[in-house]
């Protein structure tokens, strides 16, 4: 995988944008843990060039959050592969904290197919809205992607 494109799935991993509805918003400051917990599918993925057009990465993915605060993440390409190692394919796993004041959740990393990750902190701003969680990335103030998730059966 070439440095522009792990750069890129660094950047656009969980990341979203939700449009305000009063009805059915569920505001950061309002959220706990407790919103988290539980497995997560991946609803859409797409990111947003400063100098072009959303992007749809064409994603499917699954997220997990625990009560005892452990998470796990694995997206991949939509469509089936031949190929043993897959394109695209991103996974890590750690631990979360949620910031509710900042609106963001941090997936403190213990383990990715990306070895660089290890050890880091990944911010992603959140929101909840009509039942999904909604992680955003955002880069100098500007959101660069999203990823929307629904709760799994």
């Amino acid at each position: 995988m070439n440095v522009h494109r792990s750069r890129l799935l660094f950047g656009l991993f969980s990341a979203a944008i939700a449009i305000y509805d009063p009805d059915s918003h569920v505001f950061a400051a309002e959220a706990s843990d407790e919103h988290f917990v539980g497995n997560w599918k991946l609803v859409s993925f797409y990111s947003f060039p400063a100098d072009g057009e959303p992007i749809d990465r064409e994603m499917t993915g699954r997220i997990m959050y625990d009560a005892a605060g452990n998470m796990a993440a694995q997206l991949m390409p939509d469509g089936k592969t031949e190929e043993r190692v897959t394109p695209g394919y991103v996974a890590y796993f750690g631990t979360y904290a949620v910031d509710n004041e900042a609106g963001t959740v941090t997936h403190s990393v213990a383990g990715s197919n990306f070895s660089r990750w290890v050890g880091m902190d990944l911010v992603r701003h959140f929101e909840f809205k009509d039942g999904r969680l909604i992680l955003s990335l955002k880069e100098e103030g500007r959101v660069t992607g999203s990823l929307v998730w629904e709760r799994s059966e």
